[in-house]
C-alpha cells in the first residue's frame, strides 16, 4: 500500500478491514493498521511537541467520528485503530474516508493524511 506524506508527518497503511457494504442502522467493526513512516512521533495524550494524533473516520457527510490513538507510536512503529461504522439512512452509496489528523496541524481535516478514500454500499436490511 502507498505511503502518505506531508512533510515529516507520514504513514503507511499496512492492513485494513473495511466494509464494502452495510445495512442501514447496522454497526460493523472496522480496523486499520498504520505504520508511522515519518520523522515525528505520534502521541496519544497531550504533550509538549504538538504530536497528538487521531483518526477521523467519515461515512457520508453527517457520520464522522474521531478515533483516538491508543498508545504513543514512534517512527517505525505501528498503530492499530479499531472503530464502529453505522449504516446511515437512506440506503445508497456513501463515501468512506479515513484521515490521520495531527495536533501540529490543528487537527484540520483538509491537512490530514488521507489513508483511505472509497465507497460503501448501504442497503436496506
Amino acid at each position: 500500500l502507498p505511503i502518505y506524506r506531508h512533510e515529516e508527518f507520514s504513514a503507511q497503511v499496512i492492513q485494513r478491514d473495511l466494509p464494502a457494504e452495510i445495512c442501514t442502522g447496522a454497526e460493523v467493526t472496522a480496523r486499520v493498521l498504520v505504520e508511522n513512516t515519518g520523522q515525528r512521533g505520534w502521541f496519544a495524550c497531550l504533550n509538549p511537541y504538538l504530536g497528538r494524533v487521531q483518526l477521523l473516520a467519515s461515512l457520508g457527510e453527517a457520520n464522522q467520528q474521531i478515533v483516538p490513538l491508543r498508545s504513543d507510536t514512534h517512527p517505525g512503529q505501528r498503530a492499530h485503530f479499531v472503530f464502529s461504522l453505522k449504516g446511515p439512512s437512506p440506503a445508497g452509496t456513501y463515501p468512506l474516508s479515513l484521515r490521520l489528523l495531527g495536533e501540529h496541524q490543528q487537527y484540520a481535516a483538509d491537512h490530514g493524511l488521507v489513508l483511505y478514500s472509497g465507497q460503501v454500499q448501504v442497503r436496506e436490511p
